[in-house]
């Protein structure tokens, strides 16, 4: 298991404490398998949690109040959660190496059959998931080294 930032809450939702998290995550049903979440090193216990197409709304315990919720706006939402191998779990904000050309994955997007990387080097480039892509994964050090030829074949620049 391992601690990872799952999202950013954006904003209350309804008027019972529920907010919004803009999540970092592709698989949203990783919410579902969470007991507890961590925001600004506080444990809060979960107790529901509603998925939507783009976005999750959470209910924990102890925020009961619109007014509670708005405190915790922009706030970063931590969980503890097993990385399967091969996902592209939480690479926003990750280095990412091609060769000798260091850059930063900025977003990943699902527009339908493959997910998309927005990578950052000297400009913007998108570069679709394809099998073996990703030669590896360092998540203590935020780095993704990338297959350089499979890379050159995909990446629209």
């Amino acid at each position: 298991m391992e601690r990872l930032d799952l999202g950013i809450i954006t904003k209350p939702q309804a008027l019972k404490g529920a907010f919004r998290v803009k999540p970092n995550i592709l698989n949203l049903k990783k919410f579902k398998k969470l007991n507890e979440i961590f925001i600004n090193n506080v444990s809060y216990k979960i107790e529901t949690v509603t998925l939507r197409d783009t976005f999750v709304i959470l209910k924990v315990v102890g925020i009961d109040t619109c007014e509670q919720a708005e405190i915790l706006r922009n706030y970063h939402v931590l969980g503890d959660l097993e990385i399967e191998k091969d996902n592209n779990f939480d690479l926003i904000g990750y280095e990412c190496i091609v060769d000798d050309k260091h850059g930063k994955i900025l977003d990943i997007n699902n527009f339908g059959s493959k997910d998309i990387m927005t990578i950052e080097f000297e400009k913007e480039c998108l570069v679709p998931v394809i099998d073996g892509l990703i030669s590896r994964v360092d998540n203590q050090n935020k780095v993704v080294i990338f297959n350089k030829q499979i890379f050159e074949q995909v990446a629209v620049l």
